[in-house]
């Protein structure tokens, strides 16, 4: 094993878990619960809240939880290491031009998420292209009493995309599929949860290794060590990397752990 890398920061969808077969491929798995026998630590990196990890925990062994996009941080028995909430005056903002143009909305707290049109097809589809099964959001009247970290919002990149953020301005988006995007304070990524974590951990940020395929995975690939893309990664993100490996459906995950010595 390579002395350099103490810790890994695993991207969840199309990464670790295939977006194509909605599973986690095995070799995926062992490396994983290789390099952790080995001493590296192991952190999911995703824009997921950690209730919507259903259909991962228990499966993936790992150490902490770089949540929803790097705004809620946390190790593996639940103990919050960071959190980074939304300015109060974005969030009304953004919520009434939901309201007022019907549009569906998903707010996450540290351990509470709201939702608007908690039925709307556009919600529900991004609920199925992770697997997620849940059932207990909550009125969003009640979103404004809380520290609200992360929102899914569902506008195409672009025309609107830019009408909203303006309304935002301590805002900004990370996308990572064309139909929704996730908004956050601008001091929140991926890039700044690794940082938060390692510092917790007490590990260099120059001895981790970052993986993952989506834009918003891009902040945490150029704040690792080693930033790694996914064969399945856009030209964009792929980029960004210092190194390029196969395709999540093509072992991508346990030949990256592979080349840089960690298994």
């Amino acid at each position: 094993m390579s002395e350099k890398i103490k810790a890994v920061f695993l991207d969840v969808d199309g990464t670790i878990r295939s977006l194509k077969t909605k599973t986690i491929p095995p070799s995926a798995l062992e490396a994983i619960s290789a390099a952790r026998k080995r001493g590296v630590l192991v952190f999911l990196a995703t824009s997921r809240a950690v209730q919507f990890l259903n259909n991962v925990e228990g499966i993936v062994e790992y150490d902490g939880v770089v949540a929803l996009t790097g705004a809620h941080c946390i190790d593996s028995k639940g103990v919050t290491i960071s959190t980074e909430a939304m300015d109060q005056g974005d969030v009304r903002a953004y919520v009434k031009y939901c309201d007022e143009h019907a549009n569906p909305l998903v707010a996450y707290a540290s351990d509470r998420i709201f939702v608007l049109q908690p039925g709307h097809p556009h919600l529900v589809a991004s609920m199925n292209l992770g697997g997620v099964k849940y059932d207990r959001f909550l009125p969003f009247d009640d979103a404004f009493s809380d520290r609200i970290l992360q929102f899914t919002a569902f506008f195409h990149a672009g025309e609107e995309e830019a009408r909203v953020m303006a309304m935002m301005p301590h805002s900004h988006t990370e996308r990572w599929h064309p139909e929704f995007t996730d908004i956050l304070h601008n001091g929140a990524n991926k890039g700044t949860g690794l940082r938060n974590m390692a510092a917790h951990f007490g590990i260099p940020v120059e001895q981790t290794l970052a993986m993952g395929d989506g834009g918003n995975d891009v902040p945490m690939l150029e704040a690792a060590g080693i930033g790694v893309a996914m064969g399945n990664a856009k030209p964009d993100v792929q980029a960004r990397a210092d190194y390029v490996t196969a395709d999540c459906d093509d072992d991508g995950l346990s030949k990256a752990f592979a080349h840089f010595g960690i298994i």
